[in-house]
This record gives structure tokens, C-alpha cells and sequence, in this order.
């Protein structure tokens, strides 16, 4: 995780060094006087970006986030059918991409994920989840089922590519991110399975839950990849998921998403 924040925060210091250098100015006409484009608050057929007026100095939206509502119901896809390995959960939060320049102007524009205080590149996104399953042999089976509850932070990558097709103009990649205190924060984990001979619950259960949640996060990595969006207030989307067919199946999956303009609410 700490490889994609370097290439994230890499890429950016190229692109900048590169805007300065005049490098990524194409098309698009500017407002006399202005010093952006005449349409700078509009998204590619999207109107006007949210209510802010175009042609005005500074009237691109500057605070937009998503807004996290992931479900997913999983079974193990390696262990014998006896253990019943499965659990759920739910991921919710918001996550903050401020706009640091005019994207009309910049052409392809990066903006990477901070939380509410301003530092760092990640936001603490909820997660609450559940994992059973039976350890020992199938003539001594001693079920377990952990109930988590905390946090995973999250982060990530909005390309705006004035050169791309109007569906593409638009991507978003999903990451997890390092946070204060790794990749996740544990509200509260229990064990209430009975005769479960799981002694390190703190350290078993919160992985039992957390590792299938990735599946809400971008398969793909890359300023070519992550998934479409509509530049438009409220409009929602299904990522494209992380999934690891090597040992989870997805009875269930829904990771979607709401993208909005203005500040995230704290």
C-alpha cells in the first residue's frame, strides 16, 4: 500500500511539472481575461457541474467526494465444504477528492483522495462484517464466528482526460491506503462461536472480515484503468471490484458508489 501512495504522489509531481512546462495545454478556449475556460465548471455533457456558474474565475468546482455503499455476502472457494467457510459485510463512508485546478485548462487532471482534516491521502471508511466457519476435523468441528466492527482508510485516484471518449472523459480508482494505524482501525471484534479454539480473536477476526471487503476497491491500478463516472451531482456507479478467485466467491456483490460536488459532510 505504501508503493501506491508513492506512485500516486510520483505521478503528480510529474503532471506538475509538466503543466508548468505548458506540456498538457490542448484545445479548449479561455474566457477573455479570465484565465480559464469558458466552460471550466461543466463536465463532458453534464451541464454545468452543480450549479456554479461557467466563466467566472475560480468556478470549477473545487470539494467533490464519493460516497461508499458496498455490500457483499462471500464463501470460501479453497476449503472443504464441511468447515462452511462464509461471512458478510458492509463498507460505508465517504471519501474527499478536492479539485486543485481547472481541469478544462490542465487537460488530464489528477486528483488524489484526503481525509476531512486535510493530511494525508486516505479517509477512514466504515466497515462492519461477520466471518463463520469450523476449525478442527469434520468429526471434531468447533465452529467460530467473529463479528467485526472499525474502520479501513481508504484513497485513491480521479483522472479527468480531455482527449478520452465523452464515457471515459471521467475515472476513478479505489485504494486502500495506510492510515494512522495500518490498514484498518478495530472498533470492536468478538467471538461468539461456540468452543472455538481461536485464542488471538483481535488479530484472527478482524482479517476474516476485512480481507473479502478489498473486493469494494478497484481491480485495476494505473492512469489508464479505473472505472467511469458521470461529472454530475448524485450520480452513482458500480465500481469495478477487486476480486481474488483464488479463495473467495461472491454469493453477493454490490460495490457501488455516489460521486457528489461540494465539501464531504464530517
Amino acid at each position: 500500500m505504501q508503493a501506491s501512495g508513492k506512485w500516486i504522489a510520483g505521478t503528480i509531481f510529474v503532471l506538475l511539472l509538466c503543466i508548468l512546462a505548458g506540456c498538457t495545454e490542448s484545445g479548449g478556449t479561455k474566457a477573455p481575461g479570465s484565465g480559464i475556460s469558458a466552460d471550466a465548471s461543466r463536465g463532458p455533457g453534464e451541464g454545468n457541474g452543480g450549479g456554479t456558474g461557467g466563466g467566472r474565475s475560480g468556478s470549477f468546482p473545487q470539494n467533490s467526494y464519493f460516497t461508499f455503499d458496498c455490500k457483499g455476502d462471500w464463501k470460501s472457494s479453497t476449503d472443504p465444504d464441511w468447515r462452511n467457510h462464509h461471512g458478510s459485510f458492509t463498507v460505508t463512508g465517504n471519501v474527499p477528492f478536492p479539485i486543485t485546478y481547472d481541469y478544462q485548462v490542465t487537460g488530464i487532471g489528477l486528483y488524489t483522495a484526503t481525509d476531512t482534516a486535510g493530511s494525508g491521502m486516505s479517509s477512514p471508511v466504515q466497515v462492519k462484517g461477520e466471518s463463520s466457519y469450523c476449525s478442527g476435523t469434520p468429526d471434531d468441528c468447533k465452529p467460530c464466528h467473529f463479528v467485526f466492527d472499525g474502520d479501513i482508510y481508504a484513497g485513491g485516484m480521479m483522472v479527468y482526460n480531455r482527449s478520452a471518449d465523452s464515457p471515459r472523459k471521467w475515472t476513478v480508482i479505489f485504494t486502500r491506503m495506510p492510515g494512522g494505524e495500518g490498514i484498518w482501525h478495530t472498533r470492536s471484534v468478538r467471538q461468539t462461536g461456540g468452543d472455538c479454539d481461536v485464542t488471538d480473536v483481535e488479530a484472527v477476526g478482524p482479517v476474516e472480515v476485512i480481507m473479502p471487503a478489498y473486493a469494494c476497491f478497484t481491480k485495476d491500478e494505473g492512469s489508464a484503468s479505473g472505472t467511469p463516472f458521470s461529472f454530475s451531482d448524485g450520480s452513482g456507479f458500480v465500481v469495478s471490484p477487486h476480486v481474488d478467485p483464488g479463495n473467495t466467491e461472491f454469493t453477493s456483490l454490490d460495490p457501488r458508489v455516489v460521486f457528489h460536488l461540494g465539501k464531504a459532510p464530517s
